[in-house]
């Protein structure tokens, strides 16, 4: 079976789970209402996604059905001011395309890795954004960019 095989995904309102074909457990995106002044928002938590899934696209996946969930509660996706470096590379990549914005300047903080042993690592250093907003009409979250049209053939004159 191929690394990147199809996964199995489970949603509740608050998380987002990717499974294997045998059940384990390959990804996982938990959410958390907050609510701000008069308006409520659904913040990205914690995410995960194991070593031997890595580069498959589950990270996005993860996000793109978190945003669906946030549409459906008709609740703004934001992100954590904490952020793994792999989080704050998805947001920008997020924001440079136009789907989200940052929502707060300032000083996010960086987590730098995570140790089954020991947990994250102390936090060091600081994302420019210290939150971003995800449009509501952002759907597709994937990097890829549009196919590029076949290039026509030129005829050479004699």
């Amino acid at each position: 079976m191929s690394k990147c095989a199809r996964l199995r995904w489970e949603e509740t309102d608050r998380s987002v789970v990717a499974r294997d074909a045998k059940g384990n457990l390959v990804g996982a995106l938990y959410l958390h209402q907050h609510v701000r002044g008069m308006d409520e928002e659904l913040i990205v938590g914690t995410v995960r996604v194991a070593d031997t899934h890595q580069r498959c696209g589950v990270g996005t996946q993860l996000y793109t059905r978190a945003a669906a969930i946030a549409r459906k509660l008709r609740m703004p996706l934001v992100s954590d001011s904490t952020r793994s470096e792999a989080a704050e590379m998805f947001w920008q990549k997020q924001e440079r395309k136009g789907r989200a914005t940052c929502a707060r300047k300032g000083k996010g903080a960086a987590k730098v890795a995570w140790n089954p042993t020991t947990g994250f690592s102390p936090a060091r250093g600081r994302w420019s954004c210290q939150q971003y907003v995800l449009k509501p009409d952002a759907t597709d979250l994937s990097g890829l960019k549009a196919k590029r049209k076949p290039a026509k053939k030129r005829r050479r004159s004699r």
